[in-house]
């Protein structure tokens, strides 16, 4: 016979079901929420640990990834949480070189290996261009234009346009009435490019004559000359540095001070700061050491936002053989300077003070020595590294990571000079005669291609060619190319 459950029986049971899936539900939150903040599972310790993530996108795409000799089961761009601790990188793609790096991943992190530039096996070079005889080029800071002087003693400019795969070529000669004692008998004249503004439109050239200097401005768009800049001003300019943001602006020394000089309303400011022996502007912000004092002989180095006043950072009292310099930059909405003073390095981080009240803004946040006085210190496009080189050496300092590479060594064995950015990550050189790239931490070396040593090398905008200048076997010179992502 049927007998219905009693009340207290149906109770029991809906509280025991609402119950069980209460607890479910909270155990799916919390698993979920744990594994969102990045805690994993590690088999081997039987314990819940923070794992950190990594994003994987090469140039070009759809290469395969292995993490710690084990294929990852997507292609580029991808991302994989890993354990906290040392993990080998693999990254390759059929008809490209291998790319490696181990890299110590921190719980709860986020690390991009968003860099990675595949080689190919197979660089063909082409030719672009053939010269006769070439003294210097120039490539633009948004890698669409290379200008070239073929003599410098003629005030001859060659614009090559590389935003297409076509290259188009126009020329810009100076005319004499354009520069100083142009017709004189017996001068001997010097022409150099000295500076592209940052979009790649116009170009400073520096023109010296006998023991005199001028500043002159010519517009690639219009193919024209702007102004011959010391003759409007009738000043005398050391060096100039085009503002960042305004190529009307130029940031220049005058004397042993810094002034503003606006190329548009033709006025030149007070001394933004003064007694300087060099400076290098990073936007609206000028990064200068000053003389060293006639009595003590201590040299400052210190920050001046345009329109506010000058701040000290730093003295120095090594000796005046010690070279002492001081970078600025900008990275993830954090303000930085950068102080060699021989080997050792400063890095001071914060908010980029206006007045000597604000000194303290900017604080220490790091230092290292370099295994000799530091003859080029450099920042990358980003503001993220920082390279400190002597001679062949260098070593790179990522903010980001707070980490200094290995001592790197630059392949070749003639005369070293600073390296240049292929681009935020990449750093190049041409040692005996042989265009080579390497990471900002000196991973994965590539000997590229043979070139002209002294010749600037750019990389074109979508990252398909890159461009060098060659020596033929005839004596004469070629703006040449290899193809860095394949058909």
């Amino acid at each position: 016979m049927y007998h219905p459950s009693s009340k207290r029986k149906e109770l029991a049971a809906r509280i025991l079901t609402y119950g069980l899936m209460t607890v479910t539900v909270v155990t799916l939150v919390a698993v979920s929420l744990f594994y969102t903040l990045g805690y994993r599972f590690d088999s081997k310790d039987h314990k819940l640990e923070l794992s950190g993530l990594v994003q994987f996108v090469t140039s070009p795409s759809n290469a395969v990834v292995e993490i710690d000799g084990a294929r990852h089961d997507q292609a580029t761009p991808t991302k994989e949480t890993l354990m906290a601790g040392s993990h080998e990188f693999v990254m390759w793609k059929e008809g490209y070189e291998t790319w490696r790096k181990t890299l110590n991943i921190d719980a709860g992190t986020l690390t991009w290996l968003n860099y990675t530039r595949l080689v190919p096996k197979k660089r063909q070079v082409e030719t672009v261009v053939t010269m006769p005889t070439l003294a210097q080029t120039l490539a633009s800071p948004n890698n669409r234009y290379i200008a070239a002087l073929a003599d410098a003693t003629k005030p001859v400019i060659s614009f090559y346009n590389l935003s297409s795969d076509r290259v188009n070529e126009s020329t810009l000669p100076v005319a004499t009435d354009n520069y100083s004692q142009a017709t004189t008998p017996g001068i001997t004249h010097q022409w150099a490019i000295d500076q592209w503004d940052q979009d790649g439109r116009y170009l400073l050239l520096k023109h010296t004559y006998g023991a005199n200097t001028e500043w002159v401005e010519v517009d690639r768009q219009t193919n024209s000359v702007v102004m011959n800049i010391t003759r409007t001003f009738d000043t005398d300019i050391a060096s100039a540095y085009f503002a960042d943001n305004n190529p009307s602006i130029l940031y220049a020394k005058i004397g042993d001070d810094v002034r503003r000089v606006n190329l548009s309303d033709k006025t030149v400011s007070a001394p933004l700061v003064s007694q300087v022996a060099e400076f290098k502007p990073y936007g609206n912000v000028i990064a200068y050491v000053r003389l060293a004092d006639k009595t003590s002989g201590e040299r400052v180095a210190g920050v001046v936002k345009d329109g506010a006043q000058p701040v000290d950072l730093y003295r120095s009292t090594s000796s005046p053989l010690v070279p002492v310099q001081i970078r600025a930059a900008r990275y993830f909405n954090k303000d930085y300077a950068v102080v060699s003073d021989g080997a050792s390095v400063r890095i001071m981080s914060g908010t980029f003070p206006e007045s000597p009240k604000e000194r303290k803004v900017l604080k220490t946040s790091g230092t290292f020595s370099f295994t000799s006085d530091v003859a080029w210190l450099q920042m990358s496009p980003s503001g993220r590294f920082i390279i400190a080189q002597n001679a062949a050496s260098y070593a790179g300092y990522d903010l980001e990571r707070h980490e200094l590479s290995p001592i790197a060594t630059l392949a070749g064995t003639t005369e070293p000079k600073p390296v240049k950015w292929l681009d935020d990550y990449y750093v190049w050189s041409d040692r005996s005669e042989m265009l080579t790239s390497r990471e900002f931490d000196g991973a994965n070396q590539h000997a590229l291609s043979a070139v002209a040593t002294g010749y600037d090398a750019t990389l074109t905008q979508n990252g398909r060619w890159l461009y060098s200048i060659g020596k033929r076997t005839d004596g004469h010179y070629q703006l040449q190319r290899i193809r860095m992502i394949l058909p």
